[in-house]
């Protein structure tokens, strides 16, 4: 959308972080570590500790609050838009009927507290603001399962264009759309996994090879450093070389759908544990791999439950 200037979620914190690990060097390959958002202020929470979620239902019913009925059916809609844009959770739209409760899936309600949308003109600008507040809460009916945040969700935005140029500002249904999307994602980040960038360092020293592959890995030719070391690790016992062999499928999976990297993050778990058991007290090889692993596990436990969601969705069927 045009004319965009600032936008914010929930609460700002600054986060300061401390700790024993040696300073990260500046080369390295940028890669994408995949994680649950579990501690972002408007996520939700769950009783149940190893609830996820694949399925939902969301619609006008379960949206409440001072909104007229037009407002609601707009909010559930571009809620339903929101699950689908994550492509882990299905909005459902098989309404709940009591007497089912043993098949039932999750229901989210919204307690909406404040949508509101307004311009402000000075002499030379307008500014076109729009703020949405509510409660998400998901509950399972006859499971006991509830899931919901220690906050409302807040999402802000606010649009800036010179006086000449009104017209370019969004729509307040536009607004609306963002302002409701971006708030249903922020409360499900929490079942939804997301990718974190990071440096991941390689490994200079030893041989010839693994200088060679350092370079190539540090200018992004992931694919040739991977094929030059997996060549030389056939012959040769070398913990540099399996980290950077690790770090060459780690970068390959950054151009990888979220869903399709689990086949590279296996390999580098594979040549990042061979690195360890080499040099066991080395603090990046001992970092990738408990990293990798957890990345594995989160991927892991969403398919795990996604299939087991289904497969009562279909009972239910």
């Amino acid at each position: 959308m045009k004319g965009k200037i600032a936008l914010g979620i929930g609460a700002v914190f600054l986060l300061i972080g401390c700790g024993t690990s040696p300073s990260l060097p500046k080369k390295g390959v940028i890669v994408n570590v995949v994680e649950l958002s579990k501690n972002r202020p408007g996520s939700l929470q769950c009783n149940d500790k190893n609830f996820a979620m694949s399925y939902v239902y969301v619609g006008p019913d379960t949206v409440k609050g001072a909104v007229s009925k037009n407002e609601k059916w707009l909010i559930a809609t571009y809620a339903k838009a929101a699950l689908k844009e994550t492509s882990y959770i299905t909005p459902v739209t098989i309404k709940y009927e009591p007497g089912y409760d043993d098949k039932m899936y999750p229901i989210m309600t919204i307690n909406v507290i404040k949508n509101s949308i307004f311009k402000r003109k000075t002499a030379n600008m307008v500014e076109k603001y729009g703020i949405f507040t509510a409660q998400i809460d998901i509950k399972v009916p006859g499971s006991g399962v509830v899931c919901n945040s220690s906050e409302p969700v807040t999402v802000t935005v606010k649009y800036t264009e010179p006086i000449y140029k009104e017209n370019f500002l969004p729509s307040d249904e536009e607004i609306e759309e963002y302002l409701v999307k971006t708030a249903i994602k922020e409360a499900v980040s929490s079942f939804v996994p997301t990718t974190r960038t990071i440096l991941r360092p390689v490994m200079f020293s030893g041989s010839e090879v693994v200088k060679k592959s350092a370079e190539m890995l540090n200018a992004d030719n992931c694919e040739m450093a991977k094929d030059l070391l997996e060549n030389y690790v056939k012959t040769h016992k070398d913990a540099n070389a399996y980290y950077n062999l690790g770090v060459s499928y780690e970068c390959l999976a950054k151009s990888k759908d979220i869903t399709e990297v689990k086949p590279y993050l296996k390999k580098a778990l594979k040549y990042y544990t061979k690195a360890v058991e080499l040099e066991p007290s080395n603090y990046y090889f001992n970092q990738a791999r408990k990293e990798i692993k957890d990345e594995l596990r989160v991927l892991n436990v969403v398919k795990r439950k996604s299939k087991e969601v289904k497969e009562r969705i279909k009972s239910f069927n």
